[in-house]
């Protein structure tokens, strides 16, 4: 594939956040979206030049070069497969699945069809984060690590705020620490009509302590990172994103959802097997499930 070839993308999934990725298509370079699909997507409406399924199988023989997931997080397992399966490159949204047995069973399916497979864990897309990531010392440099991703609401039928919030921090945790010798601890704050889940843990020699839910008074979305040298911070809610010792890190000031999609379309381009994504996801899903057992 041509390094400056148009990728055409498939979208599933019009609920809310599935919408947002028809700006980020557009403002994506090289990117296309020509087709969505959704059982109520005929009821929204859409640019003339994208074509609207009910059927999301209808999107796996249109000769796209890659399909969005952005349904809810039961379905991704099943509409995944059926996508690696035809041969398709897949960008599925946060969490991956809803168990670990099934990350581990895509991970392992795109691993034996050598394709692509990422995750859509936007902080780790968004520029002023990547400024800060690149900035990182060794692992062994690395002692603590705090973070807080949370907001009024949402309120969920599909998703528990564990598994809608839990699976940033803990994506970017995990992406300066270690997967190995995590120790944790972990609790429930019932906030009005939702959550905050406290976790603290040893990750690896990197104390880790992180707060994330559906139940605070206001957006939050930051993380701080201690070294042995440095302190360095990351937080979307503030102009000045990414600092260093407080004084600003350059980064570029392309949405972090757009990254995301130009990352995927880039990969797309490059071809070959992309699964880091798949493997920190099977990660975050089995560190949920342990959450899961600590706050019941």
């Amino acid at each position: 594939m041509q390094a400056n070839e148009q990728i055409r993308l498939g979208l599933v999934g019009t609920g809310a956040w599935g919408l947002k990725y028809l700006p980020a298509t557009e403002e994506a370079t090289g990117v296309v979206l020509t087709h969505v699909a959704s059982p109520n997507a005929r009821q929204k409406t859409f640019p003339a030049s994208v074509e609207v399924h009910e059927d999301w199988r209808d999107l796996l023989n249109l000769g796209l070069d890659g399909l969005i997931v952005a349904t809810p997080p039961d379905t991704h397992a099943g509409i995944t497969r059926a996508a690696l399966e035809a041969g398709l490159a897949v960008l599925v949204e946060k969490p991956v699945t809803s168990n670990a047995d099934d990350a581990r069973a895509l991970l392992d399916m795109a691993r034996s069809k050598k394709a692509i497979l990422q995750v859509g864990h936007i902080d780790l897309q968004n520029p002023a984060l990547v400024a800060v990531l690149d900035q990182l010392p060794q692992h062994q440099d690395i002692k603590q690590v705090a973070g807080g991703w949370s907001n009024a609401g949402p309120w969920r039928d599909d998703a528990e705020p564990l598994w809608d919030w839990g699976p940033h921090p803990l994506a970017c945790a995990l992406r300066v620490t270690d997967f190995d010798n995590t120790q944790m601890t972990a609790s429930i704050e019932e906030v009005g009509q939702g959550r905050l889940y406290h976790m603290q843990g040893d990750f690896g020699g990197v104390d880790v302590d992180l707060t994330f839910g559906n139940g605070s008074t206001k957006r939050q979305r930051w993380m701080e990172i201690s070294t042995v040298d440095h302190v360095f911070r990351y937080d979307d809610d503030v102009d000045d994103k990414a600092k260093c010792d407080d004084k600003s890190l350059d980064y570029a000031k392309t949405p972090a959802l757009t990254a995301q999609v130009e990352r995927f379309a880039d990969s797309i381009r490059q071809g070959g097997q992309d699964t880091l994504d798949a493997e920190l996801a099977l990660e975050v899903i089995k560190l949920l499930e342990r959450i899961e057992k600590l706050t019941i």
